[in-house]
């Protein structure tokens, strides 16, 4: 007796790329980096390979009393950090430098995203120089800034709360920041070179300031 009724059986294969970047690991090595790369670039080679074995046997397996429909889905996720550097300390917003990096540390550490080990200098360092620069409380800049609003919005803000300098200040400000480190102090010069040789970085005597300490440290230049 025919069989009168079709059975429609669907495959589905899904394949999802690993994520090799957890929140450990955000400060990969170069070397690291590029193990990462080779390892994305197989795995999507394998994607391409296995469907092409898998589109033409679905073709094959039709028939009026046996429908099987085979569909690939790969889904191919970007390592995605659950953790992000700020900006650049070079960065300008109204022509003062570091502001921006502040900006996004406070709201990365607010949305969960700052890495563990920016957080006890949240408020001090840098940030402490930066709001005494500007004659605001770190305090009230924090939650203006988890209020919303552009850069621009805030640093008015704090010209308005605190004070504005003018041309000669920030372009005392300026060069002092991007110097930091740079034939300064011993215990400066000696905590440019702590930080140096955590991040394994102790045999780059290039990285003279703290601003060249965090653009190679946070992968914008090599």
């Amino acid at each position: 007796m025919p069989v009168t009724s079709s059975v429609r059986l669907t495959g589905m294969l899904v394949l999802v790329q690993p994520r090799w970047a957890p929140a450990a690991a955000q400060k990969a090595t170069p070397a690291k980096a590029r193990t990462a790369a080779s390892m994305r670039k197989t795995f999507l080679l394998i994607h391409s390979r296995i469907a092409r074995i898998i589109e033409p046997l679905a073709a094959e397996f039709k028939s009026d009393f046996f429908r099987f429909d085979t569909s690939l889905k790969i889904v191919h996720e970007e390592p995605r950090n659950m953790t992000q550097y700020p900006r650049s300390a070079y960065d300008q917003v109204g022509g003062i430098v570091y502001f921006a990096r502040m900006m996004d540390k406070i709201r990365l550490f607010a949305a969960g995203e700052l890495p563990a080990d920016y957080y006890p200098n949240l408020g001090k360092g840098f940030d402490g120089r930066c709001t005494r620069f500007l004659k605001v409380d770190y305090a009230a800049l924090r939650q203006r800034v988890l209020q919303g609003g552009t850069d621009e919005e805030i640093l008015e803000w704090c010209f308005a709360n605190g004070r504005r300098p003018g041309e000669e200040d920030i372009l005392a400000w300026n060069s002092f920041m991007r110097k930091r480190g740079w034939r300064d102090e011993e215990r400066i010069a000696r905590e440019l070179e702590d930080y140096k040789a955590k991040s394994g970085l102790a045999e780059r005597t290039d990285i003279l300031t703290f601003f060249d300490y965090y653009e190679v440290d946070e992968h914008r230049k090599p």
